[in-house]
Formats: structure tokens, sequence, C-alpha cells
């Protein structure tokens, strides 16, 4: 079976920023669970004398928690800024094409 040739490709930009803003704002709730995760921890004598050694454990366990969401959130705000940067270069690179034609006639 042939398939359709392909004459080209549209990149909607809008959708580029939009997704983008959503990526921040995932960003923006992640580095609020990256606070309350900081803020938070438990007391030496939460679980009474028997089991004392359990904050210790736990508050390791929290700190590579904090860790784990401190990346995510650099690495998602990362990614909706490389994603506004391309939306932009599409852009550019379509005005720059629209001149350039523009002026061969």
């Amino acid at each position: 079976m042939k398939e359709a040739a392909v004459d080209g490709y549209d990149v909607l930009s809008g959708e580029l920023r939009a997704h983008a803003a959503k990526m921040d704002a995932l960003a923006e709730r992640l580095g609020e669970a990256v606070h309350a995760a900081r803020t938070v921890s438990m007391d030496d004598d939460a679980y009474g004398q028997f089991c004392q050694f359990l904050p210790a454990v736990m508050r390791g366990i929290e700190d590579e928690a904090g860790d784990a969401l401190t990346a995510g959130t650099k690495g998602m705000a990362d990614t909706a800024t490389k994603v506004k940067y391309t939306a932009d270069e599409y852009d550019q690179r379509e005005d720059d094409t629209a001149v350039t034609f523009g002026n061969l006639r």
C-alpha cells in the first residue's frame, strides 16, 4: 500500500507556549511540595523509647525525597524554558522566511 507524501508540517507555537505554561505551573506546585518537605520533620520522641531510632532513619528518607523533588522542580522549570525558547525560534524562523520570500518578488 502506498502512503501519501508529506508536504510539510506546521508548528503551533501558541500550543507550545501553552504547554510550557502548564509545565511552569507544575514546577511551581513541585516547589511548594519541596518547601513543605523541607519544613516538616518528625520529632525525635515521636515513637517513644522503643522506636527512637525511627526519626533518624526517616530523616534520611525525607532528605532524599526533598532532593528528588528539588531535582524534579528544576527539571520541569528548565524544560518549560526550553519549550518556550523553541516556540520563539520557530516563530523567528517563520518570520525570517516570510521576509526572504517577500523580497524575492
